[in-house]
């Protein structure tokens, strides 16, 4: 799937004559001077409906910022956050993949409400000292926070030596159920109630 756009992608574009990664209007993401586009073109595929897009605008603005040196940690996020919730088991070691390449970088600037976002995701299941930690990076704006992130979920992984990372991707598992079984309120960092927080803690 992966190799190159769906085939009903690749026709649509043919049959417009763009690019891939192109959208009606618009040239394609470059991704020296404009990074965040993937993430937002994915964004739009997705509300638009069009969720299969979405995931092949990520995983090609993976392939075009990692050429170019870049990382967008958003792009992981929803990468992985998408594929959980959809329940697309096949997509697992992908969807992995992409989220530790998402916190590969060193760039904190852009994203840092995400990382914010993604960080208090997380401290839930973190213990005491980490999460103490982790807060202390995200206090002082420190970059350091991204590689963090992703040793966490490299420590959390049962088979380090595949691609798939099952805690990671039980933790998107969790979240999803979550969002769909306790919304009596949505003040959590996952947009649910309080059980929703346990949920995600304990499973």
């Amino acid at each position: 799937m992966h190799t190159s756009l769906t085939v009903g992608l690749a026709v649509f574009m043919a049959a417009a004559q763009m690019p891939p990664g192109a959208v009606a209007g618009q040239d394609p993401p470059d991704a020296r001077t404009a990074p965040a586009r993937w993430y937002e073109l994915g964004r739009e595929r997705l509300e638009a409906g069009h969720w299969k897009d979405a995931l092949d605008l990520w995983y090609e603005g993976r392939d075009s910022l990692d050429a170019a040196g870049r990382h967008d940690p958003r792009i992981g996020i929803a990468y992985a956050e998408l594929v959980a919730e959809r329940r697309m088991k096949a997509e697992y070691e992908v969807a992995s993949e992409m989220y530790a390449w998402g916190f590969s970088g060193r760039e904190m600037d852009p994203y840092r409400d995400a990382v914010r976002e993604e960080v208090a995701r997380i401290i839930p299941i973190m213990n005491e000292a980490d999460s103490a930690r982790f807060e202390a990076l995200l206090a002082r704006d420190d970059p350091d926070v991204l590689r963090e992130v992703r040793i966490f979920w490299m420590m959390k992984d049962p088979t380090p030596d595949t691609p798939l990372n099952e805690r990671l991707m039980e933790h998107w598992e969790r979240i999803a159920y979550a969002r769909r079984n306790y919304v009596r309120g949505r003040y959590s960092p996952y947009g649910t109630d309080d059980r929703g927080t346990v949920h995600v803690k304990f499973g």
